[in-house]
């Protein structure tokens, strides 16, 4: 069995890492009338000091999306060039709180407007858009968007998950909530011919549903409910509760094999590799667990002064080979040794990182939650540029072209 390690992130480093000034240059951006607009822009990068990311990601995007305080309030996706921050376009929607899917050759969202949109990827011009047919006097869709195949599964924080044909839309089935109160509020997963939803309210249950029919093939309950985002596997589905657990749950049956206690609600979408499950709390510590077991082989706890967001997590995560990335509330991201949790770099941006680090081409996207969306390099955390929106970000950005 591995030695325990906790630790509050020491430095494999002999050197002292020193932190970049960011100087942040707030841009005004008119909003799009519900369409695409094309924007020449301007690079973004306004730090000091700033490093040439990798040139091939001159041909792909960053799409990230912004949100107001509430349902009412405009928001926007955006569409960056990965290698400079440059606007390409923007598409006004409804707030947003969730992540765009790139698929299919599409951009899918589900802003807080009752509706799931499909965008040009090249152009920001809306394709399609399905309009909930049961009405949403004041609750959308939060953004809460899967695709697996030709399939979009959107699911909405009133309770429901809807199927929809990728390519126009139309309505294939829709799950509904088996109790008044029920609510999502994280996207589905689909693997193993099922959708995996997150529920908490009054079933409180994480449910496997038919991907093909949406009918309910098992479901796993938990005190309070699981709010988290939840991962799965051939044969495993990780998914974090409001009683401070992570759950480990049989894909196929629903039989909860084991669960692990951390120090507060576990929100954040766990990950695996290697036999280990990383998972981060809103406690701010960041977990490495034996996947067949549960069993702690390691712990470190994120540091850092920002601003507490109005929906914490704590800490989100992204694994990449032997690399782990991690959001932190305290306002940095990290580069931890995914075996041992020991630092490789630390990137303070000042303001609560509480969605999952995006790593494309050597580099490392991530958003804030006031609103900013930084480009890192992979192998120190040097800056390559940053991007203010019209608005917060409650999502993490998506790299593709």
């Amino acid at each position: 069995m591995p030695r325990v390690f906790a630790m509050t992130i020491p430095d494999i480093h002999t050197r002292a890492l020193l932190s970049s000034l960011v100087v942040i240059m707030a841009l005004t951006l008119a909003a799009c009338g519900g369409g695409s607009t094309q924007a020449s822009g301007t690079p973004t990068a306004t730090a000091i000091p700033t490093v040439a990311l990798d040139a091939a990601l001159a041909q792909k995007n960053v799409y990230v999306a912004s949100t107001g305080a509430n349902v009412s309030t405009t928001g926007t996706v955006y569409a960056l060039n990965a290698q400079t921050g440059k606007v390409g376009w923007k598409f006004a929607t409804g707030g947003m709180y969730g992540t765009p899917v790139l698929a299919n050759g599409a951009i899918y969202v589900a802003p807080q407007s009752d509706e799931v949109i499909a965008l040009d990827p090249a152009s920001g011009a809306k394709r399609w858009a399905f309009k909930r047919p049961d009405g949403s006097s004041n609750v959308g869709f939060d953004g809460y968007v899967a695709v697996a195949g030709s399939t979009v599964y959107a699911a909405c924080d009133a309770g429901s998950v809807y199927a929809l044909n990728a390519a126009d839309g139309k309505l294939l089935w829709q799950f509904k909530p088996e109790t008044v109160g029920d609510h999502i509020y994280a996207p589905p997963v689909v693997a193993n011919g099922l959708v995996y939803v997150s529920s908490s309210g009054v079933s409180d249950a994480v449910y496997a549903l038919d991907a093909a029919t949406g009918a309910v093939r098992w479901r796993a309950k938990a005190p309070g409910g699981f709010d988290g985002r939840p991962f799965a596997t051939a044969d495993t589905v990780y998914d974090g509760a409001t009683d401070h657990n992570l759950y480990a749950i049989d894909a196929k049956t629903g039989a909860v094999r084991w669960h692990f206690t951390t120090g507060d609600v576990v929100w954040s979408r766990p990950t695996v590799g290697n036999g280990v499950v990383y998972v981060a709390s809103r406690d701010q510590y960041v977990y490495a667990l034996n996947t067949a077991d549960g069993k702690l082989l390691w712990k470190v706890q994120t540091m850092g002064t920002a601003a507490k967001p109005p929906l914490p997590t704590g800490a989100a995560i992204t694994l990449d080979g032997d690399t782990l990335y991690v959001g932190a509330q305290g306002g940095a991201v990290y580069a931890l040794k995914a075996e041992d949790g020991m630092r490789i770099w630390r990137h303070d941006l000042g303001a609560a990182v509480d969605n999952s680090p995006t790593v494309a081409g050597g580099a490392v996207f991530v958003t804030t939650q006031p609103g900013a969306v930084y480009a890192l390099r992979a192998s120190d955390g040097a800056l390559g540029w940053m991007f203010t929106t019209d608005n917060l970000t409650e999502g993490s950005p998506v790299v593709g072209p």
